[in-house]
C-alpha cells in the first residue's frame, strides 16, 4: 500500500476508503472457502460481452441458456471423478505434497508448528487448520507446510 500512496495518493486514499474485508485477504471471512480472488464482475462481463447489447429478456434468457449448458458440461465431467475432490483441488495437493519435502518444520507444540519455507517462518496449527499466512482458512486448501507438519506428527491433513 505505500507503492500505491507514493504512486497515486488518491487512490490510496480511495481504497483505504473501502473496507478492507472486501479487497484484502488477511481481512477475508475464514469461514468462506473459495480460492478464487479475483474480480467476478470483470470474469462475468466478458463471459456475456456478445449478448450485451440485447433486449434485456433476450439477454436473461441467452445467459440461461449458456449457464444451464455449463452446469451440463461440468456435471458430466464430475460423473468421471474417482474422487469426492474435484481434479484442480487433487492436483494442487499433489503439487503440494511433493514441494512440502523443502520445508523445515519444528514441533512447538501438540498441534503447533514453526515452518521455515523461504527464509520466511510461519506458525502452523493443525488442529485449528490455520496458519500465519491465512491462506489455508480462506481457500479451505492446506498449503505445503501444513502437509510436512502432518507427515512429522503422523497426522493426515484433510
Amino acid at each position: 500500500m505505500e507503492k500505491l500512496r507514493a504512486v497515486s495518493p488518491n487512490a490510496y486514499k480511495y481504497m483505504m476508503d473501502i473496507p478492507q474485508k472486501y479487497w484484502c485477504m488477511h481481512a477475508f471471512n475464514k469461514h468462506v472457502k473459495s480460492g478464487h480472488t479475483t474480480n467476478v464482475i470483470e470474469a462475468f462481463n466478458s463471459w456475456v460481452n456478445k449478448y450485451r447489447n440485447l433486449p434485456a429478456l433476450l439477454l436473461l434468457e441467452n445467459i440461461r441458456c449458456k449457464i444451464m449448458k455449463r452446469i451440463n458440461t461440468k456435471f458430466s465431467a464430475a460423473q468421471k471423478w474417482t474422487s469426492n475432490l474435484t481434479p484442480m483441488v487433487n492436483s494442487k495437493i499433489a503439487e503440494r505434497l511433493e514441494e512440502a519435502r523443502f520445508v523445515d518444520v519444528l514441533c512447538a507444540g501438540e498441534h503447533e508448528f514453526e515452518v521455515m519455507n523461504e527464509q520466511k517462518f510461519f506458525v502452523m496449527n493443525l488442529k485449528t487448520q490455520s496458519c500465519d499466512r491465512g491462506r489455508w482458512e480462506v481457500t479451505g486448501i492446506p498449503y505445503k507446510h501444513a502437509f510436512e507438519c502432518g507427515r512429522l506428527c503422523g497426522q493426515v491433513i484433510n
